[in-house]
């Protein structure tokens, strides 16, 4: 009898070994569809073709929700179609997935500079350590620039040329 539970006791741990493996490898086979989805979103935004890059946005997001990039993409296309409450909740949505990512915490920034200043310039500073810090430290100098903090703009914008871009890696 102890022979048997020993037995079922291995296989059901067994079991959930591979359940582990299978979960891994299942999300990432859906983040990389998800990123795959994204790039195609991208390339036909690139196209002019908007509601079929918002498809493939939204299309990834039910890939991986938990992938950042498509709600900044989709925040994007809702700022440029005039939307700017559609584009704060799609930056805010980007923002919760990865709290370091420095483009989304930049785009919800830029929304903010006329409106809310000071709610700007502390996503830039967020934004400042993320994982693509330079823009963020364009637009903080700006803001100081606009603010009248010549020295702090003058040393934030000689520290923002002095960073690397992702670009640039």
């Amino acid at each position: 009898m102890v022979t048997v539970a020993l037995i079922a006791v291995a296989v059901f741990a067994g079991g959930l070994v591979g359940w582990n493996v299978y979960q891994k490898h299942r999300a990432a086979a859906d983040r990389t569809a998800a990123q795959n989805l994204n790039e195609i979103g991208d390339a036909r935004d690139d196209a002019g073709d908007v509601a079929g890059a918002e498809e493939s946005y939204r299309l990834a997001i039910e890939r991986d929700p938990r992938y950042a990039l498509p709600y900044n993409n989709l925040g994007l296309l809702a700022l440029r179609g005039g939307d700017v409450a559609e584009a704060d909740s799609m930056f805010r949505e980007a923002i919760e997935r990865d709290p370091r990512y420095s483009t989304a915490l930049v785009n919800l920034g830029n929304l903010y500079i006329d409106t809310r200043p000071d709610s700007a310039v502390a996503l830039f500073r967020r934004a400042l350590q993320g994982n693509d810090p330079a823009p963020a430290g364009n637009q903080l100098g700006y803001v100081m620039l606009r603010s009248g903090q010549l020295d702090e703009a003058h040393a934030t914008l000689t520290a923002a040329l002095a960073t690397p871009t992702t670009d640039d890696m």
